[in-house]
């Protein structure tokens, strides 16, 4: 719901400066591929116990990880919105959403 509620801040919020070259944008873009990328096997990681079993407090817990992990994907389009006015700081916000998206609960996980 997060990452939904940062485009409307971020229209609201718009810095005055806008440098379209600054250098940390593509380096934070890859930062955000490569979050919304290890949350997936992070989540698989958390919610499988030592003998195989899945426990659902385990499980509500790797999803809350691999969520946060993806909302922080977002959030370094936030950051570069503010740091620099970069145009493309939307991409960040898809990242985070299609992270979120691959992250979607299944009932047969919790069973």
């Amino acid at each position: 719901m997060g990452v939904v509620m940062y485009y409307p801040v971020s229209l609201a919020l718009q810095p005055t400066r806008a440098d379209s070259n600054w250098p940390f944008a593509y380096l934070l873009l890859g930062v955000a591929v490569l979050l919304a990328g290890v949350s997936y096997p992070l989540r698989i990681r958390f919610s499988a116990s030592a003998d195989g079993r899945k426990i659902a407090a385990q499980v509500r817990t790797a999803y809350i990880v691999a969520y946060v992990i993806c909302e922080a994907a977002a959030v370094l389009g936030l950051i570069v919105l503010f740091a620099s006015g970069w145009p493309l700081y939307w991409v960040f916000f898809l990242i985070g959403l299609a992270g979120l998206a691959l992250q979607f609960p299944r009932q047969s996980e919790f069973e």
